[in-house]
């Protein structure tokens, strides 16, 4: 019988979720598995000079030996037996046609089918009198030495001397994946399944198949759902966490800890065994940056391999982009240790109240009587308060419908609360203490998601510029004035100090007076207009912040400072769209481009750039609040950000 392998060095660290990337030479790895006989990772690698795969051992410091070409152009997954010593693997194609197999290779790297070939369709039997329909992940039973192998919405039990039967019980999936990872927990003598699809984590009993949720759930725009599910991001209870695509699973066969490789989230999650989720490494942006916690990034990990003996998990990491270099990152991430200490960043996300709600757009001013919240917009159809503290109320928009809801959201003189709802016709909402309120119009309900679109002009009056028409309407809901613009669809306003509106429709710059007169035009390009700390209206290019001063001379910064972690073969944009008056006297704004962050610019052109540590980050609109510190809606993210400003937490500080 094998024995277990001696200790190893393993570099230590004192805190747990430390990501290291090991230099192993690999091409494109598609499966990965930890030998607990002799302490090393074995993994299948696409050779792509020869258009085949093959198996790799490769140790925690990196040496990488070939032990096996393999029979198969599609390996899918890899699982380890220490009792007989061998590796089992499901593949398809190749020169066996059609069919789907188990392989056996054992360490030195001779390969044999196990079961599988009688035919393309799910079949019982033993070697090749087994037919599997749609293999995918694989894993082994430590305690009754058998074999489980995902076969479509099977799970199919394969002994190691090649017998092939069915698990009772079917896996449901959102929809259909090439691959449903899975592994054996020891600790409860079941199966953890992670469903891509489904945005969950399973278990199945090893017996009846019985298939329970562990974490997670399908949200699909606002609403608990089964298909086209969204990709959400949430720590905490079973019931109340998130995952997006979670493509592997390991197990600790000691106290059955689950680990989750999150793809979808760019990060390393774990369920302790009272089923709560954390984040055990990666904070969300696409990159690949070795550190600990959420001072890590992966892009895209995949696979996990588990060393219980020295508390180390192995995973495969790395999709092309602007911020990581190629595929086959291998990488090691400690489960032991302290937590770490948070990321230098001023900033705090909050979730919704309710998952998947869609935040869209935010406002606060200090009107009479003062606001004490921030209010914002969700897509989903609701308006919601929020706290200093992040908490969120929400409160459903009457109004809304189909699937835009409400968009932007000005704040009235009184406090009130008045946006853009195009669901039915094309309405300006307005909620107070008395409940809701609409004024229609003219034109037809744009449905593209909209910023900016709403201003607090002189005398209370709410401005609007909403398909090619720009109005205004009292604090009362009369609409008393129209002015036929010549642009096509929503644009942006702002008032400056002296009453005049101003209007960003693309390619133009437009004054009018606070009467509606059309005082000037401007042909140049500005996306989103704002009163600046000066009272003259700022607007914002892709990647320059520009202003119109009292005198009508228009001055513009391009911010030609290099993009922190752009490589050098990628163009990056900040694509700076919305903009906000912070309580610190400076402009405030959001960058949708790469990174996303939130960029403050003093009027001397002092900037500075804090990156938004969140997976799918898109920050959409900003806004000082009643706290005296920044927020923002990070629309893709699904958060609600706030800035402290008493933080000196800064990427950079240039000018």
């Amino acid at each position: 019988m094998p024995t277990a392998p001696l200790g190893r060095a393993r570099a230590a660290t004192p805190y747990a979720g430390t990501v290291v990337t090991i230099p192993a030479i690999l091409d494109q790895p598609a499966a990965e598995v930890y030998d607990s006989n002799d302490g090393d990772v074995y993994v299948v690698d696409d050779w792509a000079a020869n258009s085949t795969q093959e198996l790799l051992r490769v140790s925690p410091h990196g040496a990488t030996t070939r032990v096996a070409a393999l029979p198969s152009y599609s390996i899918l997954a890899i699982t380890f037996d220490p009792q007989t010593d061998r590796f089992y693997l499901t593949g398809h194609g190749a020169q066996f046609g059609s069919s789907e197999f188990v392989f056996a290779v054992t360490p030195h790297g001779s390969v044999s089918v196990l079961a599988g070939g009688a035919s393309t369709a799910p079949q019982d039997g033993t070697g090749p009198n087994a037919g599997f329909a749609n293999l995918g992940g694989i894993t082994y039973d430590s305690k009754n030495g058998l074999l489980y192998a995902v076969d479509g919405s099977s799970i199919r039990v394969i002994t190691t001397a090649g017998k092939v039967t069915t698990l009772a019980g079917s896996i449901a999936q959102a929809y259909t994946q090439d691959v449903t990872p899975i592994a054996y927990d020891a600790k409860h003598n079941r199966l953890v399944l992670a469903l891509p699809g489904s945005n969950a984590i399973v278990a199945a009993t090893t017996g009846k198949g019985t298939l329970t949720t562990i974490a997670g759930q399908c949200y699909s725009f606002g609403q608990p759902s089964t298909q086209n599910c969204d990709p959400l991001e949430r720590d905490g209870p079973a019931g109340v966490a998130l995952f997006a695509a979670p493509n592997a699973v390991a197990v600790n066969p000691a106290d059955g800890t689950i680990y989750v490789a999150d793809d979808g989230n760019d990060a390393i999650r774990r369920i302790d065994p009272s089923n709560t989720v954390s984040t055990l490494a990666g904070n969300g942006v696409a990159a690949e940056l070795d550190g600990a916690g959420l001072a890590a990034e992966f892009a895209e990990p995949a696979e996990l391999a588990l060393d219980p003996v020295h508390g180390a998990l192995y995973t495969i990491d790395g999709t092309p982009s602007e911020f990581s270099s190629g595929v086959g990152t291998f990488r090691s991430v400690t489960t032991g240790g302290v937590v770490p200490p948070p990321p230098a960043t001023p900033i705090a996300l909050f979730d919704t109240a309710t998952p998947d709600r869609q935040p869209f757009a935010l406002d606060w001013r200090a009107t009479t009587p003062a606001s004490t919240v921030l209010w914002y917009t969700e897509t989903t159809g609701e308006l919601a308060a929020l706290s200093p503290s992040g908490v969120s109320t929400e409160i459903t928009d009457p109004y809304a419908g189909g699937y835009s809801g409400p968009q932007d959201i000005v704040l009235g003189a009184d406090g009130s609360q008045w946006f853009y709802d195009p669901s039915v016709g094309s309405n300006l909402v307005h909620h107070t203490k008395a409940g809701f309120s609409a004024v229609t119009v003219p034109g037809n309900g744009f449905p593209t998601p909209s910023l900016g679109t709403l201003t607090q002009g002189p005398g209370g009056n709410i401005w609007f510029a909403l398909n090619g028409v720009v109005g205004y309407v009292t604090p009362g809901g009369k609409l008393t004035s129209l002015v036929t613009s010549s642009y096509p669809s929503n644009g942006s306003l702002a008032a400056a100090a002296d009453s005049t509106i101003w209007l960003a429709s693309g390619g133009a710059l437009t004054q009018y007076s606070r009467a509606g007169k059309l005082l000037q035009t401007i042909a140049y390009q500005a996306g989103y207009v704002a009163r600046g700390p000066d009272g003259n209206v700022w607007f914002s290019q892709s990647d320059a912040i520009g202003t119109i001063r009292a005198n009508g001379v228009l001055v513009v910064y391009p911010l030609t400072e290099p993009i922190a972690g752009c490589l050098p073969n990628y163009t990056c944009s900040r694509g700076i769209g919305e903009l906000a008056t912070g309580p610190d006297g400076a402009l405030w704004f959001v960058e949708k481009g790469t990174p996303r962050a939130i960029g403050r610019l003093t009027v001397d052109g002092l900037l500075q750039e804090y990156p938004v540590l969140a997976a799918r980050s898109n920050p959409n609109d900003v806004s000082a609040g009643p706290d005296g510190n920044v927020w923002f809606v990070d629309a893709g993210a699904q958060k609600i950000g706030r800035i402290m400003l008493t933080s000196s937490h800064a990427v950079r500080s240039t000018r």
